[in-house]
């Protein structure tokens, strides 16, 4: 499907399923424009892998990116101490060559922390060994003390003067 992913599929699902008239009314003129400029328009390339990525973006802020910064405005505006995190670490055992998208999928961080759909089975690399490092010592130091700090990573709270700091976790983590 990718190979011939055009700019008119990316305009045409994000008309009919994003920014839907009979869901939205006349709100969904100016949210289509905004959608257009930002995910089709923006660094254009006309490369079917350039559009089928975009989509990609799009869902990954609708159903994740989205709902993560509204979650940690609301727990800002109620007074919670909250860390925040991008998981943007691919590991390159991992990478599928074929693909033109590149990216972290959802739930890439489980086959780090659990048994997950056999891919404990593919051996961790020195960057990959990093990783499970800083993310095992985040969680285990959350649960433990409140915050998930450790020796080898500095990670800052959420504050009103940062509302979007976070940590991103690599194998080198990333205060941002």
């Amino acid at each position: 499907m990718w190979k011939t992913y055009k700019k008119e599929d990316l305009i045409s699902y994000i008309r009919d399923y994003v920014s839907v008239e009979h869901e939205l009314g006349r709100r969904s003129s100016p949210l289509l424009i905004e959608l257009l400029d930002y995910y089709v328009n923006r660094n254009e390339k006309e490369e079917p892998s350039y559009y089928i990525t975009r989509q990609y973006e799009l869902l990954s802020d609708l159903q994740s990116n989205v709902p993560i910064l509204h979650e940690v405005e609301l727990k800002q505006e109620h007074g919670w101490d909250t860390y925040l995190v991008v998981m943007d670490y691919e590991s390159e055992p991992m990478c599928d060559k074929e693909s033109p998208i590149r990216g972290v999928y959802h739930l890439a961080e489980h086959r780090f922390l659990f048994k997950f759909l056999g891919m404990e089975s593919v051996p961790f690399d020195e960057n990959d060994k990093k990783f499970k490092h800083h993310i095992l010592s985040g969680i285990v130091n959350f649960i433990k003390k409140g915050e998930p700090k450790s020796e080898s990573i500095q990670w800052p709270k959420v504050s009103k003067e940062h509302p979007m700091r976070h940590l991103r976790i690599r194998p080198e983590p990333i205060v941002s």
